[in-house]
């Protein structure tokens, strides 16, 4: 998303995509929007107000607002983008749901070893073990994933 919104920002501004990039903020607060953008170093460039500038973008923006962005507004000198988070939640879903999501072989051929609840012999094994194992299998689970040899030791 943020990627797109740089691309917008750069084409109607003529800054460069790495420019706007790094100036591309997210905002203190939610309500604020969920990235924004400072008018400051288009001020002296156009000779107006960082407000003003805002002001006019905002309204450029907003007449070409994609499926992703849901509202652009402004804020002072920022120009705040909505994003639709229904359609990033169908996006994200959309990745994660592949068969072989997060897998690889960074880790093929090597041997990793995972100490989970090493209870205490001279005390009763209780609830509190309980969490490091389920951590320790997970973590296994994930090593085993990306093609490690992942041997589980209590």
């Amino acid at each position: 998303m943020r990627t797109n919104i740089s691309k917008l920002i750069a084409k109607e501004t003529g800054l460069s995509l790495t420019k706007v990039d790094n100036l591309i903020e997210i905002p203190p607060k939610e309500e604020m929007g969920d990235f924004a953008f400072p008018c400051f170093i288009l001020s002296k460039k156009l000779q107006k107000s960082p407000v003003l500038i805002a002001d006019d973008l905002s309204k450029k923006f907003r007449k070409k607002l994609s499926k992703e962005i849901s509202n652009v507004d402004f804020n002072g000198a920022y120009v705040n983008f909505f994003i639709n988070k229904e359609i990033l939640a169908k996006n994200v879903l959309a990745k994660v749901e592949k068969k072989k999501f997060g897998e690889n072989n960074s880790g093929k051929g090597k041997k990793i070893v995972i100490d989970m609840s090493s209870p205490n012999i001279a005390k009763p094994f209780g609830i509190g073990h309980l969490r490091s194992t389920i951590i320790g299998n997970s973590i296994g689970k994930i090593c085993e994933a990306n093609g490690f040899n992942a041997v589980k030791i209590n």
